[in-house]
């Protein structure tokens, strides 16, 4: 599933392996047995993370984890901006 960092050319491929990674990353913590009091996140692969811990997909395992996302780049000129800049105007 994990041939190159993007490997997919497609949304639908693309967005099945960041969504394995975030389920496989939980599912982990649980099989560990290791349930954090904090998970960070970054980026596109662990974006996910926080969205299966707040829809309660693994019940209430993580209920007292708290959740730290890093948003690497909020320059103006970033492509995930374009969205942002036109909706204020």
């Amino acid at each position: 599933m994990f041939p190159a960092p993007f490997a997919g050319d497609d949304a639908a491929y693309t967005l099945s392996t960041v969504a394995l990674y975030a389920r496989i990353t939980l599912e982990l913590l649980c099989k560990l047995g290791v349930i954090p009091a904090l998970i960070v996140t970054n980026d596109w692969y662990s974006g996910l993370i926080p969205a299966y811990i707040k829809n309660r997909s693994f019940g209430d395992t993580f209920a007292g984890t708290k959740i730290f996302h890093i948003v690497h780049n909020l320059d103006p000129s970033y492509e995930v901006n374009i969205f942002f800049r036109i909706s204020r105007k």
